[in-house]
C-alpha cells in the first residue's frame, strides 16, 4: 500500500505538501459543516469566485462517510496562470491549515456532463485541465512524492501547476463502479458551490447521488 493511501497514524510524524503549501496536520473526513465553513471563508476574503465558477465534483456528491477528499473544479479564463496557481495555493492553505480538509483542485476548460448509463458507456472525458502537479506525503520514514511535470503529457505552467488531458487519465474504477450501481437515473457529476452556499444540507443531499 501506497503511503499516499495510508491512514494517519498518531504515533508517527506526519507531512503533507500540495504544491508550495504544507501541512503536519492530519486531516478529517469532509463533512457538509466543514465544507461550507471553507467555502464560505473562501468567498469572502478573496475573489476566487469573483472570478471562476466552482463546482463540487467527486465523492462527496455520493458518501461523506466513503470519501476523505473534496473534489473541487473551478472554471473560468484564466488572466494568467501566476494568479490562478496563487488561487490554488490559497485555497490548498486554508483547506489544510485551518479546516482540516483534504482537498483536490483542478481547473477544467469546460464543465462534465451529468451521465445517463447505458452499458458499455466509454467513460472518456476530452477536457484540457489545469492543476497543482507536485504532492508529498510523509508518515514516520515512509515517503511518497509524485511530480507530474517530470511526466509525459504534462506541460508546466507555472512553480508547480501543470497542464494534462483527461483523456490521457485513468478513470477510477470506483468512479465508475458508481456510476453504474447509482440507484438514480441521472448521474450528477458536478454541484455548483453557488448553490451549495445558498442552500442548506437537506437541500445539497436531496440534489445529489445520495439514494
Amino acid at each position: 500500500m501506497s503511503v499516499l493511501t495510508k491512514s494517519y497514524n498518531p504515533q508517527k510524524n506526519f507531512l503533507y505538501q500540495r504544491g508550495k503549501i504544507i501541512t503536519k496536520q492530519p486531516w478529517k473526513r469532509p463533512t457538509y459543516n466543514k465544507i461550507k465553513e471553507f467555502l464560505s471563508e473562501i468567498q469572502k476574503t478573496s475573489d476566487i469566485m469573483k472570478d471562476y465558477d466552482l463546482y463540487l465534483i467527486g465523492g462527496v456528491l455520493w458518501d461523506f462517510n466513503d470519501t476523505w477528499d473534496v473534489d473541487i473544479i473551478m472554471m473560468g479564463n484564466p488572466s494568467s496562470y501566476i494568479v490562478l496557481e496563487d488561487y490554488m495555493n490559497y485555497m490548498y492553505d486554508i483547506a489544510l491549515n485551518k479546516y482540516n480538509l483534504l482537498i483536490d483542485i483542478v481547473w477544467v476548460n469546460t464543465k462534465p456532463e451529468d451521465i445517463i448509463y447505458i452499458p458499455d458507456y466509454p467513460f472518456i472525458f476530452n477536457n484540457d485541465f489545469l492543476k497543482i502537479g507536485y504532492i508529498k506525503k510523509q508518515i514516520g520514514d515512509e515517503l511518497k512524492e509524485i511530480n507530474l511535470s517530470n511526466q509525459p503529457n504534462y506541460i508546466l505552467c507555472g512553480d508547480y501547476l501543470v497542464k494534462g488531458n483527461f483523456k490521457n487519465e485513468i478513470i477510477k474504477e470506483s468512479f465508475i463502479n458508481r456510476v453504474k450501481n447509482n440507484p438514480k437515473l441521472v448521474t450528477k457529476v458536478t454541484f455548483p458551490v453557488k448553490e451549495f452556499l445558498e442552500n442548506d444540507e437537506i437541500y445539497f443531499l436531496k440534489n445529489t447521488n445520495r439514494p
